[in-house]
């Protein structure tokens, strides 16, 4: 995954803007893993913004949150 800024643009995670803060351009395969913790959160929204999506602009932290095991198992618990 490469390091990049677009000029433009919302991270789906956070919905904050891309021009601040650490942005990774995320590839097919980081984009079916978003996927995967979408559907493990219930996350009905995201699930469609990422089906079928190939690259997309994400805050590298907000990425690896969203990815986190603990965090996602967390949310479930709590039922966030």
């Amino acid at each position: 995954m490469s390091d990049s800024s677009p000029s433009v643009g919302l991270c789906f995670i956070c919905t904050e803007t891309l021009s601040e803060g650490q942005v990774r351009l995320v590839k097919e395969r980081g984009a079916k893993t978003l996927l995967a913790s979408s559907i493990s959160l219930k996350n009905i929204e995201n699930q469609r913004l990422l089906k079928g999506v190939n690259e997309i602009y994400v805050h590298s932290a907000c990425q690896i949150k969203y990815n986190n095991p603990k965090l996602i198992k967390a949310a479930v618990s709590s039922g966030k």
